[in-house]
């Protein structure tokens, strides 16, 4: 299998994720060990990944606007 070199994410990338729980802790924990930026999207300042995100951005998810343009 070829990888499609355009399509590969490389370190030093921010990842953008929406939702802040568990998962996206170790998610976000996983990414920045391999140099990624992470940013997050979440309703809850103290959500479980917003400690350990890049940056966090809090807004209502239900509100379409923010998630779109995030």
């Amino acid at each position: 299998m070829k990888i499609d070199e355009t399509r590969v994410i490389q370190p030093g990338s921010t990842i953008g994720m929406v939702g802040g729980g568990q998962l996206g802790r170790m998610f976000a924990v996983a990414a920045s060990a391999m140099g990624f930026r992470v940013i997050i999207l979440c309703e809850d300042s103290e959500a479980p990944a917003a400690q350990v995100a890049h940056k966090t951005l809090v807004v209502e998810l239900t509100d379409t606007e923010d998630v779109q343009s995030f």
